[in-house]
């Protein structure tokens, strides 16, 4: 089986930690020696961008204003 095979094996029978399916993405091999370089890695590399939104403690929604573990007095 392969790596990917074993990983997406993984992620299909994990019942507690499942994985959403939009945060899987492809990790492409870079044949890039400038930029394998640039970051201290063998060259050919591989790389995944995502996109992620902060947002400020103010505008969090409520359900998010309790630390975990907290319960609402």
């Amino acid at each position: 089986m392969s790596k990917v095979a074993t990983l997406q094996a993984g992620v299909d029978s994990d019942a507690v930690f499942r994985v959403k399916e939009s945060l899987v993405r492809q990790v492409p091999t870079v044949d890039d020696p400038a930029r394998a370089a640039e970051a201290g890695l063998p060259n050919p590399f591989r790389s995944v961008h995502f996109d992620v939104t902060l947002l400020r403690a103010d505008h969090a929604p409520l359900a998010l204003e309790q630390p975990v573990g907290r319960q609402a007095r």
